[in-house]
Order: structure tokens, then C-alpha cells, then sequence
């Protein structure tokens, strides 16, 4: 059995977060839909102004087809997670082991979406980096955080 083809988002001339090849493909039954994704449209986020400004200069031009080009906020985001993590007192030294229980006890508020791990499991928060978009006459709109309009 042939496996089904992966549908990778695609850039926008704008700068917007990537089009979703399904609306095309969909058509008129794409109106309506809600599309779950794990990254943001940076532009419509007014904290990652500064972020998408700076990223607008050095990237002039869109970046090419392919799934990581919508993660650069949220990559932007994780690096700094670890950073906040590597500069805390080391309580272990240096080495791997005292390093991820740092790394696992970090939060990183994010321009993006908060960044951590769950106290109980040290598993990654997955629920704070989904976002969601409406097809509305034949293109994604950004809704926002799946957290923040569960209650909407």
C-alpha cells in the first residue's frame, strides 16, 4: 500500500505563516475548516515584532519550500530555552545528566508560545504549541493558541 502523500505547507509572498496545500486540494469543502498546526503567523503575533522585523532583513526573500521555514520563531523560541537553562547555576556540574534536569525544570514564556515540560513526566508541554487557523473564502486565518481560545 502506497503511503499517502504528505501535504507540507507552503510559503507565502507576504511573509504570513505557510498556505495549506488542503485548501487546494479540498476546494470548497476546505470553507469553514479548522487547521491545527504547531507553529504561529509570526506577523500576527504582536509580541514577535522585533523577531519577524529582524528576520524580514536578514531573509529579504521568502525562504524555500519545505517544512522548517514556518518554525524559524518557534526555533528561535527552543534555543532560548536552553539558554535560560545553560546559564542557571549548574547544581551538578557540567555534565549531561545536570544539564537536561535544568533543561527539564526551564520555562521560556516565548514569543511564540510558552515553552516547557511537564513536572510529572518531564515530557514536553505539547498543548501550548498548538495553533489554529479557519479556512474563510479559500485561505488559512490565524486564530491563534489552541489554549487561549479553548474557552471561545
Amino acid at each position: 500500500m502506497a503511503p499517502e502523500p504528505v501535504l507540507y505547507p507552503e510559503p507565502t509572498e507576504d511573509g504570513h505563516a505557510p498556505g495549506f496545500p488542503f485548501i487546494e486540494k479540498a476546494g470548497e469543502a476546505a470553507e469553514g475548516r479548522l487547521c491545527v498546526t504547531t507553529y504561529a503567523d509570526a506577523p500576527r503575533l504582536p509580541a514577535a515584532r522585533p523577531f519577524t522585523t529582524a528576520y524580514a532583513e536578514r531573509f529579504p526573500a521568502a525562504p524555500p519550500p519545505g517544512p522548517a521555514a514556518p518554525f524559524a520563531l518557534e526555533a528561535y523560541d527552543a534555543l532560548l530555552l536552553v539558554a535560560s537553562a545553560l546559564r542557571r547555576p549548574s547544581d551538578g556540574g557540567p555534565e549531561r545528566g545536570s544539564t537536561t534536569a535544568r533543561l527539564r525544570r526551564a520555562r521560556y514564556g516565548g514569543l511564540a508560545k510558552p515553552i516547557g515540560f511537564t513536572s510529572d513526566t518531564g515530557e514536553f508541554e505539547r498543548a501550548a504549541g498548538l495553533f489554529l487557523y479557519r479556512v474563510e473564502r479559500g485561505s488559512p486565518v490565524f486564530l491563534g493558541n489552541y489554549r487561549d481560545l479553548r474557552g471561545k
